[in-house]
């Protein structure tokens, strides 16, 4: 999720993210959390990273303040939280509503 609005025919590409979402998967997941996610928290715009398992109902959540310290919370089954820039509400349970009716990777 951009901070400002992409230019059209540039959709794929975001120079201030605000929101980073990382779904995790076995073969990537160690990458992922290391060198992957250090380079997300080096960029200043970025406010929340959430890395979110594939396989179990799990969000692990990097938040940022407004004086650049980073936080750590994990959220499961029946929790629910908020971005809080831009100011979003969301469920685990709905983020994960038919996931699991999917194929992933084993």
């Amino acid at each position: 999720m951009p901070a400002n609005p992409v230019p059209y025919g540039n959709e794929g590409r975001h120079d201030e993210p605000v929101v980073v979402v990382e779904v995790l998967s076995k073969s990537t997941e160690a990458y992922d959390r290391g060198d992957k996610l250090r380079d997300y928290l080096a960029l200043p715009s970025v406010k929340h990273v959430l890395l979110v398992s594939q396989n179990a109902m799990h969000i692990d959540m990097l938040r940022r303040d407004e004086r650049g310290t980073v936080t750590y919370e994990t959220y499961g089954a029946g929790a629910s939280f908020t971005l809080s820039h831009p100011n979003v509400p969301l469920s685990v349970d709905t983020l994960y509503a038919g996931v699991f009716d999917l194929p992933g990777d084993e």
